[in-house]
């Protein structure tokens, strides 16, 4: 093939919106698409040398692979080492563990459909994975694997039917694409067959479909056009655009004008793409992928607020600094190899390599990522994150694949006595399971208790299937109108039942509000009969009807209500910040202000204030021990308050236990008066 500087131009283009994207840049925000970019060119490139080999009957399947093999595995293998090293020094055992589960996947190019499945209610934060962009190079990995072998076959039986099958595949796959964005938004994200018409788009160009223009005004105009379809989602697309799907088709149609319009005449674009600086970075691309997303999450991991703009400047700096020796003594040798090499012998070389890393990976997996070489303070600190699967009672709820019917509930408390309370709520409801169920047992009582994840409390509503990440259409997060309507009957039905609790994170996406920092964002959208919230804030209207009608329905039934106000949430994932902490990378304090927790948590004490002036319930406030002198500590004596970013560990839980009493006591309000929820709202 006849050399072209301004791909390895286009090439840059796309890797520098990525990296941009991925180091917080605000003009940068849909720098994303520079990895569909990306798919047009190698669909582009590895379908014009099959088909040119083919057509002159020098294609070797053997050959491609290893010319794939030489191309790839280095330099990733390379990083992959790399992430186990540092991972060893730097990374708490759990984030360990999960580098070295993914890094098994990215060598056996599977890493697509394991952060797929990593995606969860409980899942740390994207920029805490640092082999999380190695999902396009699987896709790209799965593509290579099965797309020669189609060409020979197709080929086989006549040329001419190469064109119409990877258009006929291109459009297949982009329309399942289209569709399945609005019901499976993250699988359509990470998977091949959702992406594959991007490579298969890119192949067309190699077929002269299209016949080029000799035509100046007509090449310019497409440069033109081309480049503005790329950059502007650059600069307009957010993580929030909904993406692939028809947002795709600007940058895709973009990268296959500026292909087309390149091959014939050199307009301003192509010159402005071809020079020095741009073709430097254009060759480097593939190492600056590799190594820019790994060095922004270690050095993130070191910090406690994120990389302020500066660091991240200085770490994109260092990321195309070591590309550029990565190119010189990984890549160029591998792929351009002396003449006397034996290509067998380096492919081999290669191969065992990757092996290495594998077993590495897997080795980091089994062992729980070696536990055995923290400290003794840091193993204290990080023993909340390790202990709350096991102090909770977490079989009470459903989760994303698993249901719990609230009639088939746990009964904790004492053993003896006969249930008088409802537990109700989401995954804080667990946590707050232990505390209640501590209570119980001192004052001889017991209580029903189910759980469902995320589920906003209330009737009338459920969660849209169509927006947000993949885990909201699982089963766990479809269940919870229904979880919803059992849990109304199931305390109402029983006259034992005198009390029903509500506990949940009152204060999250359900309400218009970003998660904890430490959390990946996510566009979640309740759903009633008036139909979908438009935007986030839309899930407040939606969220306070249902909410204020099950509390009209309880106190009608006569039973007492109790609503737990909500938990002070730390910016931070607690242990993994204590433990950052001593390893004297960042020493800023993590506490939380109770200013931060009203102005936080200001629309949903509002609304309980309401509920107050309306309805006969009672409070229970959290933050009345977990706060005080203006501050809501997330250390006590060495001891985590909390297991992650808004979880309560098992001590921080075993502080408030003695709020709870009051339930089994029967006594009014006790010390949270009104004077005190007012104080509370204010």
């Amino acid at each position: 093939m006849r050399y072209r500087a301004d791909i390895d131009g286009l090439r840059a283009l796309a890797v520098i919106s990525v990296v941009l994207f991925h180091a917080g840049a605000p003009w940068f925000q849909g720098g994303y698409v520079g990895v569909d970019v990306f798919f047009v060119i190698s669909g582009y490139l590895i379908t014009s040398i099959i088909v040119a080999e083919l057509d002159t009957k020098s294609f070797s399947l053997i050959s491609f692979y290893q010319r794939r093999i030489r191309r790839i595995f280095p330099t990733l293998i390379v990083v992959l080492a790399f992430c186990l090293v540092i991972g060893f020094a730097l990374l708490t055992p759990a984030d360990y563990q999960t580098l070295g589960q993914s890094t098994g996947a990215a060598a056996l190019f599977v890493s697509n459909i394991f952060f797929l499945k990593q995606a969860s209610y409980f899942d740390v934060a994207a920029a805490e994975k640092p082999l999380l962009h190695t999902w396009s190079l699987a896709i790209e990995e799965q593509y290579y694997l099965f797309y020669p072998p189609i060409l020979i076959a197709l080929t086989s039986v006549s040329s001419r039917t190469r064109g119409p099958a990877i258009l006929l595949g291109g459009l297949v796959s982009f329309a399942f694409c289209a569709v399945t964005i609005y019901v499976k938004p993250s699988a359509t994200f990470y998977l091949a067959p959702t992406r594959v018409w991007e490579l298969l788009f890119g192949g067309l160009i190699s077929l002269n479909w299209v016949p080029l223009s000799n035509s100046r005004t007509i090449n310019r105009s497409a440069a033109l056009f081309g480049l503005a379809c790329i950059l502007i989602p650059v600069f307009l697309y957010t993580p929030t655009t909904r993406f692939p799907g028809i947002t795709a088709l600007p940058p895709v149609i973009g990268t296959i004008l500026l292909i087309w319009s390149g091959f014939n005449h050199q307009t301003l674009v192509h010159s402005w793409l071809s020079t020095r600086p741009m073709r430097t970075v254009g060759k480097a691309s593939y190492s600056l992928y590799l190594w820019h997303y790994p060095l922004l999450a270690f050095a993130g991991y070191m910090t406690l607020r994120g990389l302020g703009p500066v660091a991240a400047a200085a770490v994109c700096l260092l990321a195309f600094a070591v590309s550029i020796l990565s190119l010189r003594f990984v890549e160029k040798p591998f792929r351009f190899p002396d003449p006397t090499a034996s290509i067998p012998r380096i492919v081999a070389v290669a191969l065992a390599g990757m092996a290495i890393v594998v077993v590495g990976g897997a080795l980091v997996a089994f062992t729980h990522g070696f536990p055995s070489r923290m400290t003794a303070s840091a193993s204290r600190v990080l023993a909340a994150e390790r202990e709350q699967e096991s102090v909770h009672h977490w079989e009470c709820m459903s989760i994303e694949q698993r249901i719990v019917n609230p009639a088939e509930g746990c009964k904790l408390g004492s053993r003896d006595a006969r249930p008088s309370a409802v537990l109700w709520g989401d995954s804080h409801a667990v946590v707050t399971a232990t505390a209640l169920e501590q209570s119980a047992v001192r004052n001889n009582a017991s209580f029903l208790f189910a759980g469902s994840v995320d589920c906003p409390i209330g009737v009338g509503f459920s969660i849209d299937a169509s927006t947000g990440p993949q885990f909201v259409s699982t089963v766990g997060y479809q269940f919870c109108e229904q979880y919803n309507k059992e849990m109304l009957e199931l305390a109402l039905s029983n006259p034992d039942i005198r009390n029903v609790v509500l506990i949940s994170r009152w204060t999250n996406w359900r309400v218009g509000e970003a998660g904890s920092p430490a959390e990946s964002p996510v566009d979640i959208r309740l759903r009633d009969s008036n139909g979908v919230a438009k935007t986030v804030q839309g899930n407040r209207g939606i969220f306070a009807r249902g909410f204020e009608e099950l509390i009209q329905t309880l106190v009608a039934a006569g039973k007492t209500v109790w609503i737990v106000g909500p938990l002070p949430e730390p910016a931070v994932r607690v242990p993994k910040a204590l433990y950052v902490k001593q390893l004297g990378f960042d020493t800023a304090n993590i506490d939380i202000s109770e200013e931060s927790y009203r102005t936080r948590h200001r629309f949903i004490l509002a609304l309980f204030d309401e509920i107050a002036k309306k309805y006969p319930v009672r409070f229970i406030w959290p933050s009345e021990v977990l706060c005080a002198d203006g501050r809501c500590p997330v250390v006590e004596n060495g001891n985590p308050m909390f297991f992650d970013q808004d979880h309560l560990s098992y001590f921080g839980v075993s502080t408030t236990s003695h709020l709870y009493d009051r339930i089994w006591e029967g006594s009014p309000d006790g010390a949270t008066t009104q004077a005190t929820r007012r104080e509370a709202a204010q």
